[in-house]
């Protein structure tokens, strides 16, 4: 079984999905999560399943909650305590896992179409993913940016210190010339 760990280090497993777990997903969630049907629109979003679980953490958090309910409750846990213990890394760790798998429960059921198209957008979302950090790490314009705003933040800064320094120098009175006689 695929497994991801928490911020405690604590392993958790995606079971393989069978249709009696997504049958209990589906009821447990009051039909939100149908993962029959990966591209009928999620509720709550013009997006649908697939796209929504794929883009959106928190609603992925939230199916996860359901799909790991029996390890969650064998720990005497929460839902929201589960959520707690997520990090960034183990909950895309975990959605990687469950995209891998939701393929295979669509190629078990001779549906290699969705198979494919769910694999496919995963695969394509990591690597746009990576490519973009990459990117973002090697960028040569981000450095140069960084450099420009520091100096520009110095000079605007240098600028109101001096301009304070001189409206100080220009306050003629008791408090400024030392001289008390009004």
């Amino acid at each position: 079984m695929a497994a991801f760990t928490d911020i405690k280090g604590t392993s958790w497993e995606i079971e393989p999905l069978t249709v009696g777990i997504v049958l209990r997903v589906k009821r447990d969630s009051g039909g939100k999560y149908d993962l029959l049907e990966p591209t009928k629109p999620l509720s709550s979003a013009d997006r649908s399943l697939f796209e929504s679980l794929q883009f959106d953490v928190l609603e992925f958090w939230e199916l996860l909650a359901h799909l790991v309910a029996p390890q969650i409750a064998a720990r005497g846990l929460t839902a929201e305590t589960f959520g707690e213990l997520l990090a960034g890394d183990g909950l895309l760790i975990a959605r990687d896992l469950f995209f891998d798998e939701w393929s295979r429960f669509f190629l078990q059921l001779r549906r290699p179409d969705l198979a494919t198209a769910l694999n496919k957008a995963s695969r394509y979302a990591r690597k746009a993913a990576e490519v973009l950090t990459a990117r973002i790490q090697a960028s040569q314009e981000l450095a140069a940016m960084d450099e420009t705003i520091e100096a520009k933040v110095t000079a605007t800064l240098n600028e109101s210190f001096g301009s304070l320094q001189a409206s100080l120098a220009s306050i003629r009175g008791p408090l400024v010339s030392g001289n008390s006689s009004g």
